[in-house]
């Protein structure tokens, strides 16, 4: 796993396009910037781990359906022109010794199930599109299939076929992004918050004039935030008169609806305070100081 990290550092992968065009849900331009140019901590959580155990079962039921010869998890390849265009396809469908089309794997929440058209089509969300076509540009290749597990227990499978105009986009900006910011190591600049917070961790104590957009930005914030707070008052109003109707009762019901409850429930909570007081040597020994940047409006 470490030399395939290694490996990816040294180009633009197909999860990296759509990051770079701003249209992933998953990461950044400065997440894409920042793998390539710093040792990170490898991604973990239940969803990366459920794709890939999921992984060859998906593909199992598409040479069920389809027929179809299938190699698995094959080597990375590189563009034949362009050294920084890298791809790691989940599979590759083959005819003989003939790599014939891309195979994609996902998984989705049922919760996101409206982002996945009919099956047999090529309705698929539009990191997905910029993946294969990537895929399809370094393999020279003119055609890609998804298959889709959604819920845990929705199959679909999808036809992408080739489309040279938004390949030749893709590349465009890949290697714009890869002389503009990757070889001279400049970050591009931050798309959200998190960006920033990761971009400038720390102040430098000194005072920013604020142009006209910082200015805007400002006093539409200050506005939302008092409109938050009377949200905040009348929300609270409304939660202590609905505990007062209900009193010692448990559920509130309009005929056969249940319109709310207020039931007692129990959680155990470390008490820090008591802890330090008790044992104050341990507690030095754990503490762990940790440092954020808070935006604050004056």
């Amino acid at each position: 796993m470490n030399n395939f990290l290694t490996q990816r550092k040294k180009g633009i992968g197909g999860s990296d396009i759509a990051a770079i065009l701003g249209v992933s849900k998953f990461k950044t331009a400065l997440d894409v910037y920042l793998s390539k140019t710093t040792d990170q901590p490898e991604q973990k959580g239940e969803h990366l781990y459920w794709g890939h155990a999921l992984e060859n079962p998906i593909i199992d039921r598409f040479i069920r359906d389809t027929g179809a010869n299938v190699i698995r998890q094959p080597e990375m390849r590189r563009h034949p022109d362009y050294e920084w265009a890298i791809a790691n396809a989940d599979a590759l469908i083959t005819n003989s010794d003939t790599i014939e089309a891309i195979l994609e794997i996902k998984t989705s929440s049922a919760f996101k199930s409206r982002e996945w058209g009919a099956d047999d089509t090529d309705e698929v969300p539009i990191e997905y599109i910029a993946q294969v076509q990537w895929y399809m540009w370094i393999y020279n290749l003119q055609e890609a299939y998804i298959a889709a597990l959604i819920g845990g227990n929705q199959y679909r499978q999808y036809h992408i076929t080739r489309d040279d105009e938004l390949i030749a986009m893709l590349a465009e900006k890949a290697q714009a992004f890869w002389q503009n910011h990757v070889i001279p190591r400049i970050p591009p600049e931050p798309q959200n918050g998190e960006d920033a917070q990761k971009l400038y961790p720390h102040d430098n104590g000194n005072t920013a004039q604020a142009d006209s957009d910082t200015l805007t930005a400002y006093a539409e914030l200050k506005e939302l935030k008092a409109q938050e707070k009377e949200l905040k008052a009348q929300i609270a109003a409304r939660e202590d008169l609905l505990k007062i109707k209900i009193g010692e009762y448990s559920t509130m019901q309009a005929g056969d609806n249940t319109l709310f409850t207020w039931k007692a429930q129990q959680s155990n909570r470390f008490d820090s305070k008591a802890f330090q007081a008790a044992h104050p040597d341990l507690y030095q020994q754990y503490s762990k100081q940790s440092e954020t940047r808070v935006l604050r409006l004056k």
